[in-house]
């Protein structure tokens, strides 16, 4: 199964940051995230680390999902995983957000 997801990426304090929100659809039609991964690194360096996972939904049945998710990858990864590894067990489709519509449409 392919999982939707968006990719951002910022910088801050020295520090890149790139986040990988996990889409579901909420409504038909409509994506929305229920969580993301976020990863970290020193500017300069070439690698990612701390992965984090966060909950971003109020609804019991997208946390659920995300956790399965989350479960998955952290039985497929280990510490050193980088985004693209994380894309490639989710079998991700990314997805970006139109400004005009305000729905998620596929970037392919």
């Amino acid at each position: 199964m392919k999982t939707p997801i968006r990719t951002t990426e910022y910088s801050q304090n020295g520090y890149n940051f790139t986040t990988i929100e996990i889409l579901s659809e909420r409504f038909a039609g409509h994506l929305n995230p229920i969580g993301s991964i976020r990863f970290q690194q020193t500017n300069g360096e070439n690698y990612w680390y701390g992965m984090r996972f966060l909950v971003e939904t109020d609804r019991i049945l997208d946390m659920e999902k995300f956790t399965r998710f989350c479960k998955k990858i952290s039985s497929k990864s280990n510490w050193d995983s980088q985004p693209t590894d994380i894309k490639e067990i989710l079998k991700a489709i990314e997805y970006k957000f139109c400004n005009t519509t305000g729905h998620f449409i596929p970037t392919e």
